[in-house]
């Protein structure tokens, strides 16, 4: 595992804010298309006006992270630098945070407050107005090794926080948690990656993009019923920029059964793929048993499914991250992703 979370914020309005992020204070956070908008000029950003709210994603315990996400600041002025625009969390205890100052420093401090040697960068690192593509690199430790916690912005390192530096503030050397937060500088968040330090994305990814791409057409195999009770052009069901819920949906209860559907190719402007994550909205319909899904790939013309998930009585996302592509055990080719299928399996 490497990657365990991105986000876009293209693909859902704010009623689902809470299905995709899986805890946090919403408040008078919301997903924008106005401006600044998009990081790429189009879509939305999440904007975050207020320093009590954030968003918050449960991990899996991570010692060692990189996370990656593109930062509009309206006003600087505004910006409470003792609060976290990122925060690691263990157990809904703070351990690091990264902070915007007033002038535009970027301020990594221990979750006690406390700003760590060398901790700091320099003056207008962060420019009102302008988005920035903002990485933590951090290692969770009462002595962090050199060069384990840095701060990179658009692929320069602006901080190196000291060899021997503590970024833990509990008893328990690592993070399950982190938000995203605002600071009363009314932030813009956009193009979120989130990776634990193993495997194919252990380190900066760099200045990144995350592209949503939607169902496009009818792949090799529609086994589902959708809402109309046939199985004819079931993409066009599962479409939606947003989710419609019980609008338009597909079903099924036959184990193992399968629907595939092809889907939009990838911007002519990528170049390369880090990962692909799934997300599959669904919910089970019987209150009174369990119903398992998991979300399916056809690529190199074999199906390879991921790990099933126990779906709720409610509409939420269930998002996995595939590193590599499963036929060649590599790293996805832009063709790669553009030709495969992918869908949602009846699992055990």
């Amino acid at each position: 595992m490497a990657m365990l979370f991105c986000d876009s914020f293209d693909h859902y309005s704010n009623t689902e804010l809470g299905m995709k992020w899986n805890g946090g204070k919403f408040g008078s956070a919301t997903l924008s298309s106005s401006s600044p908008g998009g990081r790429s000029g189009t879509g939305k950003s999440l904007s975050v006006p207020s320093s009590s709210d954030y968003v918050r994603r449960t991990i899996g315990a991570t010692t060692s992270f990189v996370t990656g996400f593109g930062l509009y600041v309206t006003t600087l002025s505004s910006c409470d630098s003792t609060v976290g625009i990122f925060r690691g969390l263990q157990s809904g205890s703070e351990q690091v945070r990264l902070c915007v100052g007033t002038s535009g420093q970027l301020i990594v401090r221990k979750g006690d407050g406390t700003a760590l040697t060398s901790g700091t960068s320099d003056t207008g690192t962060i420019v009102e107005g302008v988005w920035a593509y903002v990485e933590f690199k951090c290692t969770i430790s009462t002595s962090i090794g050199a060069s384990s916690c840095l701060v990179k912005v658009n692929g320069l390192t602006v901080v190196t926080v000291a060899t021997g530096q503590s970024t833990q503030n509990t008893g328990t050397a690592n993070i399950d948690q982190y938000d995203l937060r605002g600071n009363g500088g009314t932030l813009y968040f956009d193009d979120h990656y989130f990776c634990n330090q193993t495997g194919s994305n252990a380190d900066f990814l760099g200045d990144v993009s995350v592209a949503v791409i939607y169902p496009s057409g009818n792949g090799d195999t529609n086994q589902f019923t959708n809402s109309n009770a046939n199985s004819t052009n079931n993409y066009t069901y599962v479409d939606e920029t947003s989710p419609d819920n019980d609008t338009t949906y597909v079903k099924d209860a036959v184990f193992d059964e399968i629907d595939l559907y092809a889907y939009d190719d990838l911007p002519g402007t990528a170049t390369s793929v880090y990962a692909v994550q799934r997300c599959m909205f669904a919910r089970k319909d019987d209150s009174g048993g369990s119903k398992n899904a998991a979300g399916i790939v056809k690529t190199g013309g074999t199906v390879y499914a991921g790990s099933s998930v126990a779906l709720a009585d409610n509409y939420t996302y269930y998002c996995d991250v595939l590193d590599v592509n499963p036929n060649t055990t590599s790293a996805w080719s832009v063709s790669e992703v553009n030709g495969a299928q992918f869908g949602i399996k009846v699992a055990t």
